[in-house]
C-alpha cells in the first residue's frame, strides 16, 4: 500500500542518516570501512531522495562466490581473516554489525593484486555496551534483525546479537561462498523453515563437505559462548590462517582436532529492511 511504501522510505532514510552518524562519531579513522568525501555534499537529499556518496569499491563477496573459475578455500580464508579482523576491531567500538551477508563486505583490488575487504552498510549496527556503564546489554528476545540466511542459530530463535553471533554469521558467509553464493537453506520458502534448517544442519559435516572443516570449528566455539563473553578472535584467525594453508589447526578452546582441506541474496528482516 502507498501507506507501507511511505513508511519504508522513511525507515530507509532514517537508517541512512543513523549510518551517516555512525561514520562522523564512532567509525571515525575505522580504517576497515569504506570512507566518503569530506566536502560538503558527500551526504544530503535530492528530489526527496536521501543519499550518501561513498568510496568506488570493485566488487563485493557475492560477486566473488559466483565468479568463474569460482573462488579457492585459501581465497575464502584469507577474505575471512579480514573481515574477523574488521569485527574484531568493530566490536572494540562496543558495537556489533548484526546485518553480516557478503553483499556487505566489498573489496578494492591493491596494486599489489590483492583483494582487500572493506565493511559498508552499518546501518542495522547496535552498540551492546552502556558507554557511561561500560555494562554489557542484557540477553533479550527480540524481533530477528539481519539477513535470515546468514544470522546465527541463536538470533534466528529469537535472541538479540552479540559478538559471537556476528562471528557465527561470517562463517555462514564465508561457507557460501565456497558453495556458489547459497547455503542449504538459501531457497527456503519462509523465515520459519529457513530457521529450522538451519537448526538441523550438521555445520561440521557441511563445512567439511566444502573443503573448510574450520569454519565449523569456529561455529562450534561461537555456539558455546555466553551471550556477553568475548570472541576468541586470535584463535579463529589462526584456525583461518590453517585453513589457507591447508594444514590442521587446533580447535578452539586449545582441544586438538584434525582438519584437512579436502575436497542469496535474502530479503532483510521483519524489523528492517537492508539495502
Amino acid at each position: 500500500t502507498k501507506k507501507e511504501q511511505k513508511e519504508h522510505t522513511r525507515y530507509v532514510a532514517n537508517t541512512l542518516h543513523f549510518e551517516y552518524m555512525l561514520y562522523q562519531g564512532m567509525l571515525t579513522n575505522f580504517e576497515h570501512c569504506a570512507q566518503f568525501p569530506r566536502a560538503h555534499g558527500a551526504y544530503g537529499e535530492w528530489n526527496g531522495i536521501r543519499y550518501f556518496v561513498m568510496e568506488r569499491m570493485d566488487g563485493d563477496l557475492m560477486d566473488l562466490a559466483r565468479a568463474s573459475p569460482a573462488p579457492s578455500v585459501a581465497e575464502v580464508a584469507d577474505y575471512g581473516r579480514q573481515v574477523l579482523e574488521g569485527m574484531e576491531a568493530l566490536h572494540k567500538r562496543f558495537y556489533v554489525f548484526v546485518d553480516v551477508k557478503p553483499d556487505n563486505f566489498m573489496y578494492k583490488v591493491q596494486k599489489n593484486g590483492q583483494k582487500k575487504i572493506f565493511f559498508i552498510d552499518f546501518g542495522l549496527a547496535q552498540a551492546f555496551m552502556d558507554m557511561r556503564t561500560q555494562a554489557h546489554r542484557v540477553e533479550a528476545d527480540g524481533p530477528l534483525v539481519g539477513t535470515p540466511t546468514y544470522v546465527s542459530r541463536a538470533v534466528h530463535n529469537g535472541s538479540i546479537c552479540a559478538r559471537r553471533d556476528d562471528v557465527e554469521a561470517v562463517c555462514w558467509v564465508l561457507l557460501s561462498m565456497l558453495g556458489g553464493g547459497t547455503l542449504p537453506w538459501s531457497s527456503a520458502k519462509s523465515e520459519a523453515d529457513c530457521c529450522a534448517q538451519k537448526n538441523a544442519c550438521d555445520v561440521v559435516a557441511l563445512s567439511t563437505e566444502r573443503g573448510a572443516p574450520e569454519l565449523g570449528q569456529i561455529v562450534e566455539a561461537t555456539r558455546k559462548l555466553a551471550f556477553a563473553e568475548k570472541p576468541k578472535y586470535l584463535e579463529y584467525i589462526a584456525l583461518l590462517t590453517k585453513m589457507a594453508k591447508g594444514k590442521a589447526a587446533p580447535a578452539p578452546g586449545g582441544k586438538k582436532k584434525a582438519a584437512t582441506n579436502e575436497g542469496a541474496k535474502t530479503k532483510t528482516t521483519r524489523a528492517a529492511a537492508s539495502k
